[in-house]
């Protein structure tokens, strides 16, 4: 889940508001704190994102994870062959129960 927050500083004090935002919000803000583009639809790491390079390769591997999925749609495909028999079980119990409920 990517949730966006707002923090706002007084003096020494921090508060955090979580703020709405669709999908295609989430993906503008993000996609700039990890890649700049170079023109003809061609992107790099932005690597003063602020963030150690390992934190950065990090936190970017999870955003490109949650775009395929979240934003783009697809990329569960990849995911699902890498599964041991018993996650797979587990994802299929999972999504059983959500269709249950919802």
């Amino acid at each position: 889940m990517v949730d966006v927050g707002l923090i706002i500083k007084t003096g020494e004090k921090e508060r955090l508001y979580s703020i709405e935002a669709a999908t295609q919000e989430k993906n503008n803000l993000l996609f700039n704190l990890f890649f700049v583009g170079k023109g003809n639809n061609a992107y790099h790491t932005r690597w003063d994102a602020g963030l150690t390079h390992y934190w950065l390769g990090n936190y970017q591997s999870a955003y490109i994870n949650w775009r395929r999925f979240v934003y783009e749609g697809y990329g569960i495909d990849g995911v699902i062959d890498q599964l041991s028999p018993k996650a797979l079980n587990w994802v299929i119990r999972y999504i059983d129960e959500c269709k249950r409920t919802a």
